[in-house]
Order: structure tokens, then C-alpha cells, then sequence
């Protein structure tokens, strides 16, 4: 818990690389999904598009091993990026794909 809010407060500072490192140690995957978004999130507003886009992935690939509400946490979270990332489009394709895939559970 602590090294994720140590991660996010590294990211917040714009120490992404150090940031990142933590990440990778922390052990709880919520956590860790946790502090890749915030990642995400640092990245996406310093204009590292690909660094952002890399984070997410790990995010959500983390959060998705989890379960359905873990993965909309994640995706909770790292909100303000995607629209950073790919604007009203973006969030609007992520919550088409929401949709359907919710559906698959009736």
C-alpha cells in the first residue's frame, strides 16, 4: 500500500522513471494497477504519449486478471488519460467496448 502511494506521489512529481521502478516491486496487482494509472495519468499530461500508453496497458492488463470490478476501477482511474490520450473519441470507443463486454454477463 505504501509503495503504490509512494509511486503515485513520485508520478505526481513528474519522477516517472522512479515512479515506474517502484511499480514493478509492488506485490498487491489492485495496488500496483493502482499506481500504473496514476503513472499513466502523469505521463499523459507531460505529453509522453507512449510512456502513458505503455502504463495503461500494464494497468489494465493487472486489474484485468482480477475481475470485472477491478478493471473498471483501473479504468476509473486512468479516465482523465484516456481523454488526454484520445480525447471525447477515445472515451466514447472504451465505453462502447464497456458496454459489450458487460453484456456477456447479462
Amino acid at each position: 500500500r505504501y509503495q503504490a502511494a509512494a509511486a503515485m506521489a513520485l508520478a505526481g512529481h513528474g519522477a516517472l522513471d522512479e515512479a515506474l521502478g517502484l511499480a514493478t516491486h509492488i506485490t498487491r496487482p489492485l495496488d500496483r494497477a493502482r499506481a500504473l494509472a496514476a503513472i499513466t495519468r502523469a505521463a499523459a499530461q507531460a505529453g509522453q504519449r507512449e510512456r502513458a500508453s505503455t502504463a495503461l496497458g500494464e494497468a489494465l492488463q493487472t486489474a484485468a486478471a482480477l475481475g470485472r470490478r477491478e478493471t473498471f476501477q483501473c479504468l476509473a482511474w486512468a479516465a482523465d488519460a484516456l481523454a488526454a490520450l484520445g480525447g471525447a473519441e477515445l472515451l466514447l470507443a472504451a465505453s462502447g467496448a464497456l458496454d459489450e463486454i458487460d453484456s456477456w454477463w447479462g
